[in-house]
């Protein structure tokens, strides 16, 4: 029964002027109550309008719960809508929401949510006189067909709640204003084997509400285990199943909490020499919590083609591997790096992966692509200052066939694919998602998006990169034109240009040191294969970093250096880390993933296509041909996809246009891949051709025993920087030797040299 109070509390909140002004807002039919009231709403809501509540009150006509005793939309029906996965992407957090409902993704936008619950649709969801008949609850428990299946029981603490909700009048509540989550304990270690707990959260207030003690919101998180098969997540109790470190996040409103479970993998302890540089500290430290011992140095043979192959983009030849096993100095490391820093291979090869970083080969204009290539070279020649650099690009303007850094516009000619460049190149983030709704976990907004987008859209983007005051963008939420603004500012503004972008981006204490530490994460996902956060531009709260705290010290280093990539890329080659072997047949180890991850040992990597085929390319001395018929020097040297090499296409080339990280360990290579290099003509037409280098020997020698005595070792040199082993000679020369026609010598000798190239050794960068 509604007492007097209540009505004349109604009384104050129904009224012709909210009417009209909120036309979209819930109409609650009365029951129980004067039938002079009843009318005169019915009357009104034929006129077009409904009666409107501030959002702070409860809807009209609650019925039994009072307002302080009601749950709160933001801190228990949110959370509620969260846990059971109504709000995902997968159901109506989707960018057009399902059957008809939409939700804000993850309760980014409470608000909204609260209108589209109660208000939309005439208020169809709720049902004020019978609410366990409200669609919100019906559905939800397939009471009625819901496509998304059924989210929990009638009469479970879920549907309780909504219950008690809709019976209390809907209320909004107070908004919910917490700083923090904190998760307790945070650190799971294993005692025997696998690692169990079961947390707590809290919720801190904010500075404001000082008065407010921190509140336990265990019972409305939502956790989520980074990888579901070796972690069982039953409520807020974690198991995991899998040695190693294993992560789980934990999810309240748009705050977070990552509880780390470690599982020793090895020893519980190690007894080796400390380690030698500040680098290797970190990593230490963290191995010997996985219990992980780090592995010897690589030989010296493996040693010298990794640092070839990452420094100079190819192998060392006969006279430099050669020259390396012949070293007594103590600081011949040392040496060697600082000839491979000098040299222009060194420039050759790393302008080739900041151009794929900046994605160069998606530029349609060839012209424009050479530009920019040609001006990134200058930028690694010159170890220019990548601050510096990024500045350059994003303020360019002018012919962007003259003019390198004018490049940086010609890969699209939409703003908002711009904007999304501008983020996953630069600053590592991906941006996409925000083009269609909020993500709470993420610093960027649909807002950001589409401000940023407006900034961008006020550069023409063709050969000539000019001002354009007159661009604009939708924004989707609005459908008016979105207004510039800065990313993760408070305030758009019509007058901001790429000019205030750039001095963001110099002043910003969060984007001048986003910007350089996605290029410090990309250096050292080149050199140990793997990058401190991967992939290298997915920077998000929920995809944190391996080593944080090493991250910032690189990072440190970076600035020491002036932003230039040789003094840090020196920093990296000399630790121990870099240096480590793969491990001793028959010890145990980790996976290479594992390795990858923590850095106990080296991990044999593929080859890049474009490394590969120059590797071919160099000790076959035989060139790739395109399909234009043309030979290729060197792949790395490839500026667009307009010139073609199906070689390169097949053996998985980074598509078109796509800022590219190669990572990926040897046994990712598939079948097709495979199968093109083992019977193709790619390799084996480079050992037949007679001006190559196999058939160029074979006709110094003449016969095989001089071929075996001149060449064998020559050919090992070339290829694995290293000669032959007893084992591969016995085996040569018992199959090169039997043949006794100069013909079948010639057939055996090329199906020899085809065993080395199809070896995992010539394939992989060590």
């Amino acid at each position: 029964m509604v007492d007097a109070s209540q009505i004349r509390g109604i009384d104050r909140h129904v009224s012709v002027t909210r009417w009209t002004d909120r036309p979209e807002s819930v109409f609650a039919p009365a029951f129980q109550a004067g039938a002079l009231l009843l009318v005169t709403l019915l009357c009104l809501y034929w006129l077009g309008g409904q009666p409107t509540l501030a959002q702070d009150d409860p809807a009209p006509f609650g019925l039994a719960s009072s307002l302080e005793s009601a749950p709160s939309f933001e801190a228990d029906i949110v959370p509620l809508l969260s846990q059971c996965g109504c709000n995902a992407a997968a159901c109506h957090g989707a960018a057009g929401g399902r059957g008809g409902f939409s939700l804000s993704l993850f309760g980014a936008r409470p608000r909204d949510d609260f209108a589209a619950i109660t208000h939309a649709e005439q208020g169809r969801r709720l049902q004020w006189d019978e609410p366990e008949n409200s669609l919100l609850l019906t559905k939800p428990t397939e009471t009625i067909d819901h496509e998304g299946g059924m989210r929990f029981d009638i009469g479970s603490p879920p549907w309780s709640r909504l219950r008690d909700w809709i019976v209390a009048g809907a209320p909004y509540g107070e908004p919910l204003a917490i700083a923090a989550i904190e998760a307790r304990p945070s650190v799971i270690t294993a005692v025997s084997g696998s690692a169990e707990a079961t947390v707590q959260v809290w919720a801190y207030p904010t500075a404001t509400d000082f008065d407010k003690q921190p509140w336990d919101v265990t019972r409305d998180v939502v956790v989520e285990a980074e990888d579901p098969a070796s972690v069982e997540v039953h409520g807020t109790t974690f198991r995991a199943t899998r040695p190693g470190e294993h992560r789980v996040f934990i999810r309240y409103a748009d705050k977070y909490e990552v509880v780390r479970l470690v599982v020793p993998v090895l020893a519980p302890s190690w007894d080796g020499p400390p380690p030698s540089t500040p680098i290797d500290r970190s990593i230490e430290t963290k191995l010997d919590e996985l219990g992980l011992i780090p592995q010897a140095q690589a030989s010296r043979h493996a040693l010298v083609r990794r640092l070839y192959l990452d420094l100079a983009g190819r192998l060392p030849n006969e006279q430099e591997a050669q020259d390396w096993h012949r070293e007594t100095r103590p600081d011949a490391w040392a040496r060697r790096v600082d000839v491979l820093l000098a040299s222009p291979d060194f420039d050759r090869v790393w302008t080739h992966r900041l151009a794929s970083w900046l994605a160069v080969d998606g530029l349609g204009d060839e012209v424009a692509a050479q530009c920019f290539r040609d001006w990134i070279a200058e930028q690694v020649r010159g170890d220019a200052d990548w601050a510096e650099s990024v500045g350059q690009m994003v303020v360019a303007r002018g012919d962007s066939h003259r003019i390198g850094p004018a490049g940086f516009y010609r890969g699209t000619t939409d703003p908002r694919l711009q904007a999304e460049r501008f983020s996953e190149q630069l600053l590592g983030t991906r941006l996409r998602c925000a083009n269609c709704h909020d993500h709470p976990l993420d610093q960027w907004t649909q807002d950001d998006y589409h401000g940023l987008a407006a900034i961008f859209a006020r550069v023409s983007q063709n050969r000539m990169v000019e001002d354009r005051p007159a661009g604009e963008v939708l924004h989707p939420r609005t459908q008016y034109a979105a207004v510039p603004k800065l990313p993760a500012e408070a305030s758009p503004s019509a007058d901001l240009t790429t000019n205030e972008l750039q001095q963001w981006l110099e002043a910003d204490p969060y984007a001048n040191h986003q910007r350089d530490l996605v290029m410090v994460n990309r250096v050292w996902s080149v050199l140990l294969g793997r990058g401190l956060v991967h992939p290298t531009d997915d920077w998000r709260a929920t995809n944190p970093a391996t080593h944080p705290a090493l991250l910032e010290q690189l990072n440190e280093r970076f600035r020491v250096g002036e932003g230039a990539m040789r003094p840090l890329v020196r920093h990296v080659l000399m630790t121990d880390a870099y240096r480590r072997g793969s491990g001793a047949a028959g010890e145990p180890l980790s996976s290479d993933e594992q390795a990858l991850r923590w850095h106990d040992r080296g991990v044999t990597l593929a080859l890049t296509p474009e490394l590969l085929i120059d590797a071919l390319t160099q000790v076959t001395e035989v060139s790739e041909r395109t399909t234009e018929a043309e030979s290729i020097p060197r792949a790395i040297d490839l500026v667009t996809r307009a010139t073609t090499s199906p070689s390169l296409t097949t053996l998985g080339r980074c598509p078109v246009g796509g800022a590219c990280d190669s990572t990926a360990s040897v046994e990712s290579r598939d079948l097709r891949q495979g199968l093109h290099w083992l019977n193709g003509p790619l390799v084996n037409a480079r050992l037949e051709q007679p001006t190559g280098w196999l058939m160029h020997s074979w006709r110094e020698a003449g016969r095989a025993d001089v071929w075996l005595e001149r060449y064998l070792d020559a050919w090992h040199w070339r290829c694995f920087a290293r000669p032959a082993t007893d084992d591969e000679r016995v085996f040569w020369e018992s199959e090169l030797l039997l043949a006794n026609e100069p013909g079948e010598q010639v057939e055996i000798l090329i199906d020899l040299a085809w065993t080395t190239l199809a070896s995992r050794e010539f394939w992989s960068r060590p």
